[in-house]
């Protein structure tokens, strides 16, 4: 009787774990830098309200600004790793696959991003613009937005990021042990 019971308990648990990675997780990024640069980012299921995760304005900065002085003063005198350990490995092969095959999964459900930027000699901000036209230009539609404008009188850099995307966790998985395996096989070997 107990073990039905445990095993039941057991079997509801996995079950909904299985839909709770199934169901498509919305992701939303904002971020602006004017008047002072912040970040916020929350997370949602379809049909409930957004959960923040981070968000720079409560917590009194931006995520870089948080560190300590004496931690940064320590990371600074730390010493650096010789490159010849024989402890320190490269990057595992596949890993730009498992990059692209992650990106592949995620679905961009909306895009703005506007901002204002100059550098020091306007002759390069122009080239940075004529550079930048494929991007802003080639992409609008109705879920990517890009607005950006050049400054030719002083360098600056400042804007606004509203970014959605929605992404199914459990089709991580197959990525993950494609390159989980392939790695694994290749040091047994």
């Amino acid at each position: 009787m107990i073990a039905f019971v445990l095993l039941s308990i057991l079997a509801t648990i996995v079950v909904l774990l299985i839909i709770a990675v199934s169901v498509p997780l919305r992701l939303r990024l904002q971020a602006h830098s004017e008047p002072s640069p912040a970040v916020r980012l929350q997370g949602t299921v379809r049909g409930l309200p957004y959960l923040t995760f981070l968000d720079s304005e409560k917590t009194g900065g931006t995520p870089g600004q948080t560190a300590d002085k004496e931690e940064k003063a320590t990371r600074a005198t730390e010493q650096k790793p010789d490159k010849h350990s024989k402890n320190q490995r490269g990057v595992p092969r596949g890993v730009l696959r498992l990059v692209r095959d992650v990106l592949a999964r995620i679905r961009i459900v909306g895009l703005r991003a506007s901002g204002t930027f100059g550098l020091a000699d306007p002759a390069d901000t122009g080239i940075a613009f004529g550079l930048l036209t494929p991007l802003i230009y080639g992409t609008r539609s109705g879920t990517v937005q890009f607005d950006v404008r050049p400054d030719f009188d002083r360098a600056c850099a400042s804007g606004t990021l509203d970014a959605i995307v929605e992404v199914q966790l459990i089709s991580f998985v197959p990525p993950a042990v494609r390159f989980g395996w392939r790695n694994m096989r290749e040091r047994w070997a």
